[in-house]
C-alpha cells in the first residue's frame, strides 16, 4: 500500500496512528496491495474559502474511494455533537470529490455517476452500542470495531476494477497533477502514429502525470528543513511549484518565497502555481502572500537579495562594484555583506529554492535568516541539480551551505529535523527519474560530459551511493582507480517510451561537414524534416557551442529557412535576456547559456568542433552536456571536419553501450591536477563567465567570447 502523507502530523495524531496501522497490516487480506492511503490530503476551498481537509481517504482501483474519519478513542464517552460533526465533513468532502470526478469524461458513466464507487466511513471505536449511531442519522457508514472498518470497506468492492487509465486520471484529479502542463496540440500527418508529432504527444502525456518520488516530495508539508536532489529534468521545479501552492491553500494567511537562478523561469513558475492551485479552488493565488523573486534582482527585477536590502534600509551594491571583489563571487560577496550589518529581518514563513546548485553559501544564509523559525531547521526547501553542471559533482552538505551556529552546531541538519518529527518526515528526498531526456541522449550527455569514451576523463563521481542517486547501477566491477567498470541506467529511470517506438539512431544523431555552409544546410533540412512530420516550430532548438561565430550560424540558418516560410526567434538579436525565450510558431536560435533552464523537442548542438582545443577541461565538456540535455525527444549534433569528428567518435560509442557507461576508473587526485593544469589556460574565459552568470548578464559574456573567437576571422 502506498503512503501519501502531507506532513508529519500523523506522529502527532493518536486516533488516526491506530487506524493506519491497522489498514497497512492488512492489506493483504483487504485485498489493499495497490491502494493508496492518503492522510491529511487532499484539501479543497470552497465558494467561502473555507478549507476541508481529508482526514483519510483510502483508493484503489478495487476499492474505488473510501472517506474515513475518527470519532472518539477507546476509553472515552461518546461525543455526538463531535460524531455528527465528523459526520458533516465526510458528506461535504464526498460532495467536493464527486463533483470533480463527475467533470472527467474518462471517469463519468452517464449523467450523474461515476465508475469509481464512493463512500464514507466514520470510525467510532469507543461507541459500545451501534444502536446509538443509527438513532443519530448519520449520512456516513458507522464502524465501532476494525472487523467492522474491515467490512464497510468490503462492501464498497468495484464491479469491475479501475482500468490503467481511469485510475490514472483519478490519482490525477485527486493529487491535483492536472494542473500540470497539457500536451500541445500538434497536426499528425495523415493520423501516422510514427511521426515526430504522434510520438511527441505521447511522451508529453507520459509526463503530465506524478510518480512516486515526486508525490512524497510535492506533497509533503514540510515543518523544518527539506532537500530535493534530482538530475535536470527529474520535476524539481514542478514539485517546487506544486509545494507553494498547497502551502498557500493550506494557510493563505503564510508568506512563502519562492526563488531561482535563471530569470526565463518567473513566468513559468507562476504558471505552474496557478495552474495547481486553480485545482483546488476557483480563484487565482493571492500574489501578496506568494512571492516569487529572481536571487539577486535589481532596478528591472525584483529579488531576494534586492529586497532586503530595502528592508533593511541598505542600498544593494550594483554588480559592477562586485565584481571589484577579489577572490570572491559577485554574489557570494553581497549577500555576505548584507548579513554583516545584521540588518536582516525574517519576513517569509516558508523558503523555496529552484537551482540551488547555483547559489553560493551566503545565499543559502540570507534564506534561512529571511525565513521565520528558531535558531535552526526553519522551513527552508532547496532543490538541488545533481549533474547540472560537470564543473563541481560534489554534494554540497546543509552544513556547508547554510552554515553553523556561533556554538559549531549546524544550522541547518536534516537528520535532525528528521527525528522531530518522529520518522515520519521526509526531510531528503532523491527523485531518481529523469523525464526530460530519453535515455540514449543522457547518456549521451553524460559519456561526453564526463570524457568517457574520450582520450581524458574530466570528471568522476563520489562513490557508487552518488552514481545510484542519479539513477544508475554499478553491474560490474568495483570503484577503484584502474578497475573496469560498467554502470546500467534502468530503464525505470528513463521512462519515456520513445526509446520503444523510435530506433537510437534516430534519437541521437551527427555529421560532419567540410565547412559551415554545409553544415548549416544539414541542420536546416533536419528542420523542415521534424516540421513536415508535424511538430511545431517552437519545438525546435538550435544551440551554438562556437560562441565566436554564433552570429553568422544563426544569420545562415534564419535566411535559409525564411526562404520556406519557416520563423526563428534568434535569442541573439533580442533586446534583453529576460523572461520571453520560447516565441510561438519561431524556431530558438540561442547559446549555451542561455539555452540553460530551457528544452525543446528537437535540440540541433552545432559547431561542435570549437569545442575540440577544450575537450580536456571540464568547461568544454560542460558546454556539451548542457546542450545536450535540453533534448527531450531527438538530439542533432554538427560541426566541421576533423574537430566534429572527435566527438562524433565518443557519441559513437555511447550510443553502441547504450543502456550502459563502461570505461576504466580514473584516479580522482590525477583528474584534479590535470583539471588545475588546464584551467589556467581557460581560467580568464571560465571566471567571466561565471560572474556574468550571477546576473544573467549574457550579452557581455558572449561578446567577450566573441571578441576571444577566431573561428570566423
Amino acid at each position: 500500500m502506498e503512503r501519501v502523507f502531507q506532513g508529519a502530523r500523523l506522529s502527532q495524531d493518536p486516533a488516526a496512528q491506530p487506524v493506519v496501522d491497522y489498514l497497512v497490516g492488512q492489506e493483504s487480506d483487504l485485498g489493499l496491495l495497490d491502494a493508496v492511503l492518503y492522510y491529511d490530503f487532499p484539501l479543497f476551498r470552497d465558494t467561502e474559502n473555507e478549507l476541508h481537509r481529508s482526514y483519510l481517504l483510502l483508493a484503489s482501483r478495487s476499492h474505488g474511494v473510501v472517506l474515513l474519519h475518527v470519532s472518539g478513542s477507546h476509553g472515552r464517552p461518546p461525543d455526538v455533537k463531535g460524531i455528527r460533526g465528523k459526520d458533516d465533513q465526510i458528506v461535504q468532502l464526498h460532495s467536493i470529490i464527486f463533483g470533480m470526478l463527475l467533470k472527467s469524461k474518462i471517469l463519468r458513466s452517464g449523467l450523474r455517476e461515476i465508475k469509481p464507487r464512493m463512500t464514507g466511513v466514520l470510525f467510532t471505536p469507543n461507541v459500545e452500542d451501534p444502536e446509538l449511531l443509527k438513532e443519530l442519522g448519520l449520512a456516513s457508514e458507522s464502524a465501532c470495531s476494525f472487523e467492522a472498518l474491515s467490512q464497510a470497506i468490503s462492501r464498497n468492492r468495484q464491479g469491475a476494477p479501475l482500468s490503467d487509465t481511469e485510475w490514472a486520471e483519478f490519482r490525477a484529479i485527486i493529487e491535483g497533477a492536472k494542473g500540470l502542463i497539457r500536451p500541445r496540440e500538434r497536426a499528425v500527418p495523415d493520423g501516422d502514429p510514427d511521426s515526430p508529432a504522434a510520438i511527441l504527444a505521447e511522451l508529453e502525456s507520459e509526463i503530465a502525470t506524478f510518480d512516486l518520488d515526486q508525490r512524497r516530495a510535492a506533497m509533503f508539508i514540510v515543518d523544518g528543513p527539506q532537500r530535493i536532489r534530482g538530475l535536470a529534468g527529474s520535476g524539481k521545479t514542478v514539485v517546487l511549484a506544486y509545494k507553494a501552492a498547497h502551502l498557500h491553500l493550506n494557510n493563505p494567511d503564510a508568506d512563502v518565497l519562492v526563488t531561482f537562478y535563471t530569470k526565463s523561469l518567473y513566468g513559468f513558475v507562476k504558471r505552474l502555481i496557478t495552474r495547481f492551485f486553480r485545482q483546488y479552488v476557483d480563484h487565482d493565488p493571492d500574489w501578496d502572500r506568494i512571492h516569487i523573486l529572481h536571487g539577486w534582482g535589481g532596478r528591472n527585477i525584483d529579488g531576494v537579495y534586492h529586497r532586503a536590502c530595502l528592508d533593511a534600509n541598505i542600498s544593494p551594491i550594483t554588480f559592477r562594484a562586485a565584481q571589484q571583489a577579489r577572490g570572491r563571487q559577485p554574489f557570494e560577496y553581497v549577500c555576505r555583506k548584507l548579513l554583516d550589518t545584521g540588518r536582516v529581518h525574517a519576513r517569509y514563513d516558508y523558503t523555496l529554492i529552484d537551482e540551488a546548485q547555483d547559489f553560493p553559501p551566503a545565499f543559502y544564509r540570507l534564506c534561512f535568516e529571511l525565513t521565520h523559525g528558531g535558531d535552526v531547521d526553519r522551513s527552508v526547501v532547496w532543490a538541488y541539480d545533481e549533474l547540472q553542471n560537470i564543473f563541481n559533482v560534489q554534494i554540497r552538505s546543509p552544513r556547508e551551505a547554510f552554515g553553523v551556529t556561533e556554538g559549531d552546531q549546524p544550522i541547518i541538519d536534516l537528520d535532525r529535523a528528521q527525528e522531530a518529527t518522529g520518522g515520519y518526515g521526509m526531510h531528503d528526498i532523491v527523485l531518481h527519474r529523469c523525464y526530460r531526456n530519453p535515455r540514449e541522449i543522457l547518456l549521451t550527455a553524460h559519456a561526453l560530459g564526463f570524457g568517457i569514451y574520450g582520450d581524458t576523463i574530466v570528471q568522476t563521481l563520489q562513490d557508487e551511493d552518488h552514481w545510484k542517486d542519479v539513477g544508475y547501477e554499478l553491474l560490474d566491477g568495483v570503484l577503484e582507480p584502474g578497475a573496469e567498470v560498467v554502470f546500467r541506467r534502468p530503464e525505470e529511470n528513463s521512462p519515456l517510451s520513445i526509446s520503444e517506438r523510435v530506433a537510437k539512431e534516430s534519437i541521437v544523431k551527427g555529421d560532419s561537414f567540410s565547412d559551415m555552409n554545409a553544415e548549416v544546410e544539414w541542420i536546416c533540412r533536419e528542420i523542415r524534416s521534424f516540421v513536415d512530420g508535424g511538430l511545431r516550430p517552437d519545438d525546435l532548438m538550435v544551440v551554438c557551442l562556437d560562441d565566436g561565430a554564433a552570429r553568422g550560424y544563426f544569420e545562415a540558418i534564419a535566411t535559409n529557412l525564411q526562404e520556406g516560410d519557416l520563423q526563428v526567434n534568434n535569442v541573439l538579436a533580442s533586446p534583453y535576456s529576460g523572461t520571453g525565450f520560447i516565441v510561438e510558431e519561431a524556431i530558438t536560435l540561442t547559446t549555451v547559456y542561455r539555452a540553460k533552464g530551457n528544452e525543446a523537442a528537437v535540440v540541433f548542438a552545432a559547431g561542435v568542433d570549437a569545442l575540440r582545443p577544450r575537450r580536456r577541461s571540464r568547461s568544454g565538456r560542460s558546454k556539451l552536456f548542457t546542450a545536450f540535455t535540453r533534448a527531450k525527444g531527438w538530439l542533432r549534433v554538427s560541426g566541421t571536419k576533423p574537430g566534429a569528428d572527435t566527438f562524433l567518435r565518443e557519441i559513437e560509442q555511447a550510443m553502441h553501450n547504450v543502456p550502459d557507461l563502461r570505461f576504466t576508473c580514473p584516479d580522482p587526485e590525477q583528474v584534479e591536477t590535470l583539471q588545475r593544469d588546464l584551467s589556467g589556460r581557460f581560467g580568464e574565459i571560465e571566471s567571466f563567465i561565471r560572474r556574468m552568470e550571477q546576473l544573467d548578464m549574457l550579452e557581455e559574456a558572449e561578446e567577450f567570447l566573441r571578441a576571444r573567437s577566431s573561428k570566423t576571422e
